[in-house]
């Protein structure tokens, strides 16, 4: 059996890598499972798509389609803040009296 992590060959009663230390079957660590990736997602953003390509218990096919909904879902995120950060600056704006433009 080979370590999902370093690809070097380990027995296959071995519960951790004897070579990276990372584990392996049930003792994957969390931030590689499911939920973890979507905590991670959460906390991190975008950035959480590291997880998503090291994880080993999911293939090429799914890590493709999770990082897409990831990827969609945080620019929607963005333009969401974007957009209503805009329309608090032209109400400041109005509300100040200033006639100074709004450059974006």
């Amino acid at each position: 059996m080979k370590c999902w992590s370093c690809k070097k060959e380990i027995d296959e009663a071995d519960a951790y890598c004897r070579y990276c230390g990372m584990g392996q079957g049930r003792f994957l660590p969390f931030s590689y499972t499911l939920f973890g990736i979507i905590i991670c997602f959460a906390c991190l953003g975008p950035f959480a798509i590291y997880f998503v390509a090291k994880t080993p218990i999911m293939g090429r096919k799914s890590k493709i389609i999770l990082s897409i909904i990831m990827l969609a879902v945080f620019c929607y995120m963005a333009y969401g803040i974007c957009h209503k950060l805009t329309a608090a600056f032209q109400e400041a704006q109005q509300l100040l009296g200033t006639g100074m433009p709004l450059v974006i």
